[in-house]
Formats: structure tokens, sequence, C-alpha cells
């Protein structure tokens, strides 16, 4: 019977070591685009990855954030704060520490969320979330 193997056994010499700076942020770069909606007064955020795909509902984390309101945008209530979590959450699907997430919700909502035009519908790609978050650029 063999010895079982533990963490000092393997070799992480050649490994890139994952940091959560500014500069080096750990996520997948996912595509797709952000669309802000207003629905019979209330505003929705929806999602869709490619241009021929159906969008879905950028649905609330309460899990990270705790507000029932609902989302909007063009300022920094609640109602964006919500959204940006939301967001954080979505476009950062390798992110699990709820502290770096909320860094990344915080730059969501002054950069991008705060900055729509209140009642306006803009449809925004994502990579735009990243540029304004300081992301490096995503390789195809």
């Amino acid at each position: 019977m063999s010895e079982r193997k533990r963490l000092e056994d393997y070799d992480f010499s050649h490994t890139r070591h994952s940091t959560h700076s500014d500069n080096d942020s750990p996520h997948p770069g996912i595509r797709g685009t952000i669309l802000f909606r207003v629905v019979e007064g209330a505003p929705v955020a929806l999602y869709r990855a490619h241009d021929d795909a159906q969008a879905e509902l950028v649905v609330s984390r309460y899990d990270l954030f705790q507000y029932e309101g609902g989302y909007a945008w063009g300022y920094q209530g609640t109602g964006p704060q919500s959204l940006s979590h939301a967001l954080a959450a979505l476009v950062y699907p390798a992110i699990f520490d709820r502290g770096v997430l909320a860094d990344k919700a915080r730059e969501i909502l002054e950069k991008v969320v705060s900055q729509l035009p209140q009642g306006a519908e803009p449809n925004i790609p994502v990579s735009h979330i990243y540029q304004e978050c300081g992301e490096p650029e995503l390789i195809e």
C-alpha cells in the first residue's frame, strides 16, 4: 500500500501566484453586455452573453448586499449599491471572498453605475466594466 501524498510532495515552483491586487485581478474574463432597462417603472438589469443569446435577468445578491428595494443607477444610493453587488458577482465569478467582491462592487458603483444617466436604458459591454475597474484587457 502506497503512502498518501501530501501538499509538500508536489512541485509548485512553476505555477503563477494569484493575487488580488489592482494590477493582477483574478477574473476569467467573461464577455457579453449588461442591458439596463426600465420595465413598468422598475429598473432592471439583464445580461446577454453574446449578440445571438437571449438576455437573462441579473439577479439580486442578497447574500452580498441586503436590500430589498430593487435596482437603480445614476447615483450612489442603496438601489445602485445593490445593482453593483449583483454585477460584481456576475462579472467576477472566480472571486469568492466577500470582502474582495465588496471592493469590486464599490468600484463598479463609483466608476460605472453611478455615472449612467438616471432613467436611461444603455447597453454596457462587460469589457467596459473591466476597463473602468482597471482590469487587464482580455486576450482572445
